[in-house]
């Protein structure tokens, strides 16, 4: 970076301040595709991190995602909220992004290609909760629903699983163990959980246990979309740098 004095014409030379960076990793091609249709192309993205001090709202973001190249991306902070301000609506940081798409656009091409849909475990102890959460989850996305058999160990899974759902209300102790085995698993652990249950108590014991979050049941379909979405697109990792 040059400029002058605005004095005698000297050159003052300077080093351009490099802008905060967030390096972010996502769990799956099925969690960035989704953060992609939901967030990406409508131009924007939330991260739930506490933002530091910046004087500049210009910030970089670096991209890692199962299968592709590393994206790179700039943006300008549009807004934080430092503390959360209710349910599904958690701190963090909310990014324009500037990169135009069309720069990142056929990478996303090449993931999409040969997606098979995002990998939904799904645990009910009835057909009636699983026939309505089955129709609302393929209404949000295009996903793979593997059932669970609560009374089981979940069956080890050969390919990476990007939600778990569980309803309490049908499974009943049942389904506290499935929570707990589907955080505990080698080939589910750190997947996101959604428990469902009518009453609060249960609803907090779920969290406990290592649910993600925790919706009311049966659930509003938009509760229930904005939840999804929130799980499966937050990345595993995120450094700020």
């Amino acid at each position: 970076m040059t400029a002058t004095d605005g004095s005698n014409g000297d050159v003052v030379r300077g080093t351009a301040r490099a802008p905060l960076t967030f390096d972010l990793e996502f769990r799956s091609a099925g969690s960035f595709l989704l953060a992609y249709a939901n967030h990406l192309a409508a131009g924007g993205l939330f991260l739930e991190v506490a933002l530091p001090m910046v004087s500049d709202p210009t910030v970089a973001l670096h991209l890692r995602v199962p299968g592709l190249a590393p994206i790179d991306l700039m943006g300008q902070i549009a807004w934080a909220r430092e503390n959360a301000a209710g349910p599904g609506q958690p701190p963090g940081v909310a990014i324009d992004i500037t990169t135009p798409a069309d720069d990142y656009g056929p990478a996303v091409d090449q993931l999409a290609y040969n997606f098979a849909g995002v990998r939904v475990l799904l645990g009910t102890g009835e057909p009636a909760p699983r026939a309505i959460l089955s129709r609302y989850l393929k209404s949000i996305m295009g996903c793979e629903i593997t059932d669970v058999d609560y009374r089981k160990p979940p069956e080890r899974q050969n390919t990476v699983v990007d939600l778990a759902v569980v309803d309490l209300d049908s499974s009943g102790a049942h389904g506290d163990d499935l929570v707990r085995r589907l955080g505990s698993g080698s080939d589910t652990r750190g997947a996101p959980i959604i428990a469902l249950a009518q009453l609060e108590r249960d609803r907090v014991r779920a969290q406990q246990l290592g649910a993600d979050e925790a919706l009311s049941n049966p659930p509003l379909f938009t509760e229930m979309q904005a939840s999804v979405v929130r799980c499966v697109t937050r990345p595993v990792r995120i450094q700020i740098r």
